[in-house]
C-alpha cells in the first residue's frame, strides 16, 4: 500500500484541536524563522534574528511511500526503550514526564543522516533486528495512524548550530524527513543567536504543544546538532471522574493541599510491591496510575516493572470487583534534555564531539549531536488526559454529593503513571511527587 504519511501542518492546526503530552524530542513553517510573517513592535527581536538563520525544510513535499503496520518485534522495540528510559529518569525527588515514542521518532530521524557507525549505535538502541529503512516505514506508518484514528500529534524539528547563510544541506535527507518525518529544520549561527529564545518561538507557534517552554534559568546551549520533540493531541476518559474535594498529599518535602478526583473502577492490579488501576480512554488508549505499598521504595516498583515488562503489567489487571480510587489532579509543562539519559542507554559516538557523526546531513560538515529535547504538556483531569489545558473538573464538587468514607486506591503520596495505546506500547510515563 502506498500512502502519505502526514497530514498538512494546516490540517494538523484544525485537526488537533488539545495537546496531551509532551511526553517525547520536540520532533511546519516558523514565522520567527522566516517561514512567515510577523507583525507588532513587540517581535521585533525575533524580526532581528531571522537574519542569522534560516529554514531549511522549506520546499520538500512528502511523497508516498511503502506502509508497514505495527507487529510485535516494532512494539517490542518501543516498549523495551521505554522500559529503560523509565529506570533511568524516574525517581522520588521530582516531577517526571517524557514521550520514549517521541525521543525514539527523532532519534530515528537523525539516524537517516548519520554516519554509518552512529546510525548502527543509534538503531541498536532500539533493536537489533530491523533496519534504519525499516524504522522509517514503521514510524511513518505509527504516527499517521496516531494522528488519523486518535486526535493526536507527533511535532518534531532538528537544528543545526551552523552559519545559517553557509550552511547547505544534504537534499536527499530532507526529502527523506519530509516524506517519512516531516519534523522541522533549521540552521542557525549560535554566537549570534539566542538559541532558547530560537527553539522557544517554535514551541510556541508551530509545535502544538501550548504553553512549554525552555525558563531562562536552564537555557540550551546547541553546541552542534538538536532534536527537540513532543507528542500531543487530547483523550477523554470512557467514564469521567465524578467529584473533586481538597485533601492532603504527602510530597517528600511534607504535606500540600490538592484537588482530589473520584471514581468508581473495575480494573486493578496488585503487583505486590505497588497496586493500582487501569482507566480506559477514548480510541483504546489507557491510563495506568501505580501506587507504591507503605514502606516501599519506588526503586523497588521500577525494578519490578522491568522484569515483568511495560507492556506485560497490564497482563495483570483482573476486574472481579469494584474499586473506589481517589487520585489528584495534576498538571506538567516542561522540556527535559534527555542526552545524558541516552548516553546511559548506549548513545556513545552519536553524542561525542570528537566524531563527525552526521556526514550525511550536510557535506564537509563536522557535526554531532549535543542536544535530545523532548517537551511534555500534560493535564491529568476529570475528563480526560490532555495538554494545552488546565485540569477540569467535571463540574460536581465534593460537597454537592455523598463521597465514599474509605477508598481502595488512595493515591495521596508519589505514584506513576503510564499512558498506553490501544495494543499496550508506552507512549508516555512520569511520576507525581508533587501534584
Amino acid at each position: 500500500m502506498i500512502f502519505k504519511t502526514k497530514i498538512s501542518k494546516t490540517q494538523k492546526n484544525t485537526f488537533v484541536k488539545t495537546v496531551c503530552l509532551i511526553l517525547a524530542t520536540v520532533l511546519l513553517s516558523l514565522s520567527a524563522l522566516g517561514c512567515g510573517q510577523q507583525s507588532g513592535d513587540e517581535n521585533q527581536g525575533d524580526q532581528d534574528l531571522s537574519e542569522q538563520y534560516k529554514c531549511l525544510t522549506d520546499g520538500f513535499a512528502a511523497k508516498p511511500i511503502a506502509e508497514r503496520k505495527a507487529d510485535d518485534e516494532f512494539r517490542k522495540a518501543l516498549s523495551d526503550f521505554a522500559s529503560e528510559m523509565m529506570m533511568l529518569s524516574v525517581h522520588g525527588t521530582e516531577n517526571i514526564a517524557l514521550s520514549p515514542t517521541a525521543i525514539m521518532n527523532s532519534l530515528l530521524l537523525m539516524a537517516n543522516g548519520a554516519s554509518s557507525a552512529a546510525q548502527s549505535e543509534i538503531v541498536g538502541l532500539f533493536s537489533g533486528k530491523i533496519s534504519a529503512s525499516q524504522f522509517n516505514e514503521y514510524m511513518a506508518t505509527y504516527i499517521t495512524a496516531l494522528e488519523r484514528e486518535n486526535n493526536c500529534e507527533l511535532s518534531s524539528s532538528f537544528w543545526v548550530n551552523k552559519g545559517a547563510l553557509n550552511f547547505t544541506p544534504n537534499s536527499s535527507f530532507l526529502q527523506l524527513n519530509a516524506s517519512y518525518y516531516m519534523a522541522d529544520g533549521y540552521s542557525f549561527n549560535g554566537g549570534n543567536v539566542d538559541t532558547t529564545a530560537l527553539i522557544n518561538r517554535w514551541l510556541t507557534n508551530e509545535s502544538g504543544l501550548v504553553d512549554v517552554y525552555i525558563p531562562a534559568e536552564s537555557s540550551v546551549m546547541v553546541q552542534s546538532l538538536a532534536t527537540m520533540s513532543g507528542f500531543s493531541g487530547g483523550m477523554k476518559w470512557t467514564s469521567a471522574f465524578y467529584a473533586v474535594k481538597e485533601g492532603a498529599f504527602s510530597a517528600p518535602d511534607g504535606e500540600k493541599t490538592v484537588n482530589y478526583m473520584y471514581s468508581e473502577d473495575s480494573v486493578w492490579l496488585n503487583l505486590g510491591a505497588a497496586t493500582g488501576f487501569v482507566k480506559e480512554l477514548e480510541g483504546g488508549f489507557k491510563a495506568v496510575a501505580l501506587l507504591p505499598k507503605e514502606d516501599v521504595k519506588l526503586s523497588a516498583v521500577l525494578n519490578l516493572i522491568d522484569v515483568m515488562g511495560i507492556s506485560d503489567i497490564l497482563k495483570y489487571a483482573v476486574s472481579d470487583q469494584k474499586i473506589t480510587v481517589r487520585i489528584p489532579e495534576f498538571s506538567y509543562k516542561s522540556v527535559t534534555d534527555c542526552t545524558d539519559l541516552l548516553t546511559k542507554c548506549g548513545l556513545k559516538r552519536t553524542v561525542s564531539s570528537e566524531y563527525n557523526s552526521f556526514e550525511g546531513l550536510g557535506a564537509g560538515e563536522m557535526l554531532y549531536l549535543s542536544n535530545v529535547l523532548n517537551a511534555v504538556s500534560i493535564n491529568f483531569g476529570a475528563e480526560g488526559v490532555v495538554s494545552g489545558s488546565p485540569a477540569q473538573a467535571a463540574g460536581i464538587s465534593g460537597d454537592e454529593i455523598v463521597l465514599p468514607e474509605t477508598v481502595d486506591l488512595d493515591y495521596n503520596r508519589p505514584f506513576i503513571y503510564i499512558v498506553y495505546d490501544a495494543d499496550g506500547v508506552p507512549m508516555y510515563f512520569g511520576n507525581v511527587v508533587r501534584p
